[in-house]
C-alpha cells in the first residue's frame, strides 16, 4: 500500500504553460495538496 505525501512536502509541476508549486497537507485524497505559487513559465 501506497503512503500518500508527507507534510512539507513540495513538488514543482508545469502545465498548461504555468508552474505550480504545491505542498503536502498531511491530508488524504483531495485535499492532500494544496497550491502555495502558480506562475507563468518564463
Amino acid at each position: 500500500m501506497s503512503e500518500g505525501p508527507r507534510e512539507g512536502e513540495i513538488k514543482i509541476i508545469e502545465r498548461k504553460g504555468r508552474k505550480i508549486t504545491m505542498v503536502a497537507t498531511g491530508k488524504k485524497g483531495f485535499g492532500a495538496w494544496k497550491i502555495i505559487k502558480n506562475e507563468p513559465l518564463t
